[in-house]
């Protein structure tokens, strides 16, 4: 069951993917740092969610705005991982891979062992505390270790052109 929700997921995931990381990341990361890269590339990723999550069956039983904004800070962090794995590879598949991972876990197994104790909405699934401190912590191990990119991460630019060098 959970090869087959990462195999559906990944194919919703790569569509995200080749926009966010296939060409957006290289690009960014041409004219500004990691950090700056994961943190662009991540608001917008986020904010393309929040009318999913508004107007959609995209959320969790909390109020909307403690919603979109743990959700905003759990994909921000989780940013910094899926840029370091798209800019390192110089491929968008790592990324994608983990993103329909990511998906798939929280969605076929975390939100189904989650039993609702009447305030689980805030502390468990995408849009609760839990997976927002998670994203924190992820954005600062990447930021704090500063993981090497090699050169790969601008030549292999298949989606831009006119890349210039990389910054570290």
């Amino acid at each position: 069951v959970l090869t087959l929700a990462v195999l559906i997921s990944f194919l919703l995931a790569l569509g995200e993917e080749i926009g966010w990381r296939g060409l957006m990341a290289p690009q960014l990361y041409s004219q500004h740092t990691f950090v700056c890269t994961a943190l662009i590339s991540g608001l917008i990723w986020g904010v393309w969610h929040i009318p999913l999550i508004i107007t959609g069956d995209y959320s969790s039983g909390a109020p909307t705005w403690y919603a979109i904004t743990c959700f905003m800070i759990h994909i921000t962090g989780l940013a910094f991982a899926f840029a370091w794995l798209r800019l390192a590879s110089g491929s968008l598949w790592p990324a994608a891979l983990m993103h329909a991972t990511h998906n798939a876990f929280i969605q076929s197994v975390l939100d189904k062992i989650t039993v609702d104790s009447g305030r689980t909405a805030y502390f468990s699934t995408e849009f609760g505390l839990g997976l927002a401190m998670m994203g924190v912590i992820v954005a600062l191990c990447f930021w704090w270790i500063g993981l090497p990119i090699s050169s790969r991460a601008t030549d292999a630019q298949s989606f831009t052109t006119h890349a210039a060098p990389a910054k570290g």
